[in-house]
Parts: structure tokens; sequence; C-alpha cells
């Protein structure tokens, strides 16, 4: 059986490479010594070197394909991403033209609106931004919003607890604001159970 082995040695640029060698005539170089032990061991079963060869470029276009299509997935999967990103933008763009438009216009309806405190214009004023921001149509809406995301505590002066004909209690506004905030959206009233009573807390 032929004896190949495997020197150790430095490139032009000074990089560690392994020579397959057959004696002292180099057959072959290769970057990795697991890789020049592999073509070794094909050598000394008896394969060709122009055969081994064949199968590591084989398997290296292989890989190199299917990192090109990975790659591909990838720039796939970043359209996406980008335009979903660019959607966004541009929706929260017009949330913002639209806040910014119709913001003096509440303003100006709750200063019609006879004796209110700072306090409660300002929290009027941020109660009906709600409506605009997340794009809601009724009040149960905001209300859920503010119990999910823990936010009634910006809202000390109009908010309340109201119990309806139902029996169900649930955190909301004063009726007298409720009636306001329709009448600044012009908005209709939910149309839906009885309120019984309206507790400031």
């Amino acid at each position: 059986m032929t004896t190949y082995n495997v020197k150790r040695t430095t490139d032009a640029s000074d990089l560690t490479v392994y020579n397959i060698c057959l004696g002292d005539i180099e057959l072959h170089t290769e970057y990795s010594k697991n890789s020049a032990n592999a073509v070794k061991e094909r050598l000394e079963g008896g394969e060709k070197l122009s055969s081994i060869l064949s199968d590591f470029f084989d398997k290296q276009t292989r890989a190199f394909h299917s990192e090109i299509e990975a790659l591909k997935c990838s720039q796939q999967e970043w359209a996406q991403v980008e335009a979903q990103l660019k959607n966004t933008i541009v929706q929260l763009r017009a949330t913002i033209e639209t806040l910014a438009s119709q913001k003096p216009l509440i303003q100006h309806r709750l200063s019609s609106m006879s004796s209110f405190t700072l306090a409660e214009v300002r929290e009027l004023t941020a109660y009906c931004g709600l409506f605009i921001k997340h794009g809601f149509q009724r009040h149960w809406d905001v209300n859920e919003y503010l119990d999910k995301t823990n936010g009634w505590g910006n809202f000390p002066t109009i908010r309340s607890l109201n119990t309806h004909a139902n029996g169900y209690t649930v955190n909301g506004i004063l009726k007298r604001y409720y009636a306001i905030v329709c009448e600044i959206l012009e908005i209709g009233s939910d149309n839906g159970t009885p309120l019984i009573s309206s507790d400031h807390y």
C-alpha cells in the first residue's frame, strides 16, 4: 500500500496549510488538517486524487448553492419586514398628523364648554386623544385599553366606577364627562346596559 503523509507548513501569505505528500512530492494542499487527513485516507484507500477533489468540489458547490438559497430567503424575508416597517411608519405618520390636526379642535370645544378646571381639560383631551390615536369608536374600547395598560392613574379627575343595570361595575369616566366626550368627538353612546351609578374614586 502506498503511504502518504500530511506536512504542516505556511504558504506565501503566511497562512498555515497542510500538504498531502507522496514522499517528497507535494500532491495537494488543504487549509484544514481534517480535510488533509480525509484526502490522505482516501488516497491510501486507492482512490484517485482527481476523483477525491471532484467530490470535494461538488460538495463545496452544493454548500455554496445552499448558502445562496438561504441568502435569497433572507432577502425575501427582509423585504417583507421592510415593507411592514414602511407601512407602520406611514400609519404612525398618519396618526400623528390626525392628532396634530384634531387636538386644537378638541381643545377649542373643551374651552367653549364653560368652567372646566385645567386638570379636567388635560384629562379629557388625553382621553379623547386615545380615541383618535387607536381608532376607537366606543368608550368601552378606551376603558378596556386603560384597564389593560393600567392607565387609569393618568385620569384621577374624570375616572369613576360605573355600575350598570346588569349588576356589573366597571372602570370608566363620570357620567357628565361621558356626554362631553360624545359631543367633542361627535360620536353616539355605546348603546350598552343602562348606567345605574357613577362614583368617582
